[in-house]
């Protein structure tokens, strides 16, 4: 998915159109069925094996969204399609709709809520569409105001079937010492990942990523000005105008997302994505992955336009940074 200058609002979403699902009464399934789970594969960080309170099964924002939406009667070969339309509904949706399910999301974590383990979305969908590691990193996103990274593989073999894991482990394995992905954050793995350069299907997988709390309040999002925002990035060479348009979008990023797709493993850069709530790449930078630490220490400093200004000499969208 090549990133253009300048985005659509949810112009990615609408790669796959998929009739809105209905909402429907609720069927139970008996007990006693067993499904299984996705299983990630090792990798250098330390990943919690279990789920925290705040990720367990129905307590998380989305979690209560799909309980509240799935087609309880549609065929279980219809899960995925049906995953992915929800995904995206709640993609679609700004933080003040999102609000309600982040109150719910906290009075169920303070009282410490237990679903049924007969209902079909807690038995069967959540195991199976998000690994422990996602439900993690997503829990501590919603709880928590600051929270690294995730660093998503997108990329796990050459064109000869050559495993690029050497590669990947030499370019990632400064950040994982430094302490600058979170441990629950590390998302390596082929058979959830191989994306290549379409990384914004991982959202679908963990639409979590783009909560954005901060904003939910009425008064604070019409503050921010979030509807308001020219979404069009100004032309090339205006640098005044773009440090001005990266300036009122600094404080609508929701999330940061590193990548190591193709080319930021074979020529040793990472990139790192800068979201709005609803998945969108608002603008995106590239830089030596041994310059991660400081790149970090920029980010925290600066925000957006003051490291774009400071770090890059050009002003299109994806430039590269020199640390």
């Amino acid at each position: 998915m090549a990133i253009s200058r300048g985005f659509q609002v949810l112009k990615w979403l609408d790669k796959l159109v998929l009739p809105l699902i209905p909402q429907s009464p609720s069927v139970t399934l008996p007990s006693h069925h067993n499904f299984g789970t996705y299983q990630g594969l090792p990798s250098m960080a330390n990943p919690t094996q279990e789920l925290t309170p705040e990720a367990k099964y129905g307590r998380m924002p989305f979690d209560i969204f799909l309980l509240e939406r799935w087609d309880y009667a549609a065929d279980a070969t219809q899960d995925k399609r049906q995953w992915d339309s929800l995904a995206r509904q709640y993609l679609a949706m700004k933080p003040k709709e999102r609000h309600p399910y982040h109150m719910e999301a906290r009075q169920r974590l303070s009282s410490n809520y237990v679903p049924p383990d007969d209902n079909i979305v807690i038995a069967r969908i959540l195991p199976s569409f998000q690994s422990i590691q996602e439900r993690n990193y997503c829990g501590r996103s919603t709880t928590h105001n600051s929270h690294d990274p995730v660093i998503v593989r997108t990329h796990y073999s050459d064109i000869n079937d050559q495993t690029r894991n050497e590669a990947y482990t030499t370019m990632v394995q400064d950040a994982i010492l430094q302490g600058l992905i979170d441990d629950n954050g590390y998302w390596n793995d082929k058979a959830l990942y191989n994306y290549g350069a379409d990384w914004q299907c991982v959202l679908l997988r963990a639409p979590e990523l783009c909560d954005q709390e901060r904003h939910a309040h009425e008064e604070l999002y019409h503050k921010s000005r979030f509807d308001e925002l020219n979404r069009n990035t100004p032309p090339i060479g205006d640098r005044e105008e773009l440090d001005r348009w990266l300036w009122d979008w600094s404080s609508n990023i929701a999330t940061r997302l590193y990548i190591a797709d193709r080319e930021a493993i074979d020529d040793y850069k990472i990139k790192v994505f800068y979201l709005d709530v609803h998945g969108n790449a608002v603008w995106h930078h590239k830089f030596n992955a041994n310059t991660l630490l400081e790149y970090d220490g920029a980010w925290h400093g600066m925000g957006l336009a003051q490291l774009h200004g400071a770090f890059s000499g050009a002003a299109e969208n994806g430039s590269e940074l020199i640390i």
